[in-house]
């Protein structure tokens, strides 16, 4: 296994976790998360945790760069709290950083065998 999949694979386990610690166990308040917050809160951040993880799993750079943009705004804007949830920036980061990774990957694989097959029409 590569590392970009080891990132992509912690990066959204870890947003799963944090979701649900920040919305049932949440350490910072005593007051349950009502609806509008479960709601936006999966959308945000449990949704494109869930895009990563198919990308890493289907080794896709384009879901993994989505799940990226679409987490950024609201983990850019818990990094601002001094908080665990800022682990949601780190994870965000993982999408990004494995996203790259892994099509950086593809396109070294693709022009290996671009090489391969001209050496192989000079050889003939």
């Amino acid at each position: 296994m590569n590392s970009w999949k080891y990132i992509g694979l912690l990066s959204s386990l870890l947003a799963i976790g944090m979701y649900f610690i920040f919305l049932f166990a949440n350490p910072y308040s005593s007051v349950p998360a009502n609806h509008t917050t479960i709601e936006r809160m999966g959308l945000f951040l449990l949704a494109p945790a869930c895009a990563a993880l198919l990308g890493t799993l289907r080794k896709s750079h384009v879901l993994l760069l989505i799940a990226f943009f679409w987490a950024f705004p609201l983990s850019l804007y818990l990094v601002n709290f001094p908080s665990i949830f800022m682990l949601f920036f780190v994870s965000c980061m993982g999408y990004l950083i494995a996203g790259i990774r892994l099509r950086n990957r593809h396109g070294a694989l693709k022009r290996n065998d671009e090489e391969s097959d001209h050496v192989d029409e000079i050889i003939k």
